[in-house]
């Protein structure tokens, strides 16, 4: 499974995404409210900075999941479902979203 498959598979069975971006886009607002008028950024450069966090963060548990688990890139898709339920990844992933301070 490589990191766009995990990517799918974590928003089609969690609120993985949308516990992040709205965590995300909570503190990239109140960074930006700090900020004077004029050095503001619109919601959609917001966005975007969210977005591409989203992407780092997954691409990041893309090789936490393979450094802890005998599984490589190149394993079978139910390989790496197995493994995610296994461990209960995605219950983790939630977790440490919702609790994380940033």
């Amino acid at each position: 499974m490589d990191t766009e498959e995990l990517r799918h598979y974590i928003e089609a069975n969690s609120n993985v995404k949308h516990a992040y971006m709205n965590k995300t886009m909570e503190q990239l607002q109140e960074i930006n409210r700090a900020k004077s008028p004029a050095r503001r950024s619109n919601d959609a450069e917001l966005d975007h900075q969210a977005e591409m966090m989203y992407a780092n963060f997954i691409h990041d548990v893309h090789d936490k999941v393979v450094a802890s688990t005998n599984l490589t890139g190149s394993d079978s898709y139910e390989q790496w479902i197995n493994t995610i339920q296994r461990n209960e990844i995605l219950e983790s992933l939630e977790e440490s979203i919702v609790d994380s301070d940033y």
